[in-house]
């Protein structure tokens, strides 16, 4: 019998084979990791590692090595926080910026292709469901 997670795992690795692929073709050879946290950076110019790490669901030391490596590549730039000499905010470059155009219109096209023949409602009765499970699991990882 199917189960919600052998489902889910299907359509995970489905996915980022896709992407890698799609990416590939496009030149983009960056690993999957380092591209998620760009998008996140993208979509919060200004945003610190730690809201990146919350907000990915990742260890906040992976964001910060993955965050130097994408301003080693000239992708992003650090910006001193203005009341935390200990902190700084992230923003995407200008090759950073041109790039997460590049991946938007990938995985524009790959979500259209993943939700074809899907009625709208379906497809957002599935992202709800999706975020519940997802909700519902992080919350049990912060219980004693």
């Amino acid at each position: 019998m199917p189960t919600a997670g052998n489902a889910l795992f299907g359509l995970l690795h489905v996915y980022k084979r896709a992407l890698r692929e799609r990416y590939l073709r496009d030149g983009i050879t960056l690993p999957l990791s380092h591209l998620r946290v760009l998008g996140e950076i993208g979509r919060h110019d200004g945003v610190m590692a730690r809201e990146v790490a919350t907000a990915l669901l990742q260890d906040k030391g992976l964001i910060t090595r993955v965050t130097r490596e994408l301003e080693r590549e000239g992708l992003i730039e650090r910006h001193p926080h203005p009341t935390d000499s200990r902190a700084a905010h992230l923003a995407l470059s200008a090759d950073g910026r041109a790039l997460r155009e590049r991946l938007d219109a990938i995985e524009q096209t790959l979500e259209a292709q993943m939700a074809a023949g899907l009625s709208p409602a379906r497809t957002r009765d599935f992202i709800d469901t999706v975020n519940a499970m997802t909700d519902q699991l992080d919350r049990d990882q912060e219980s004693p």
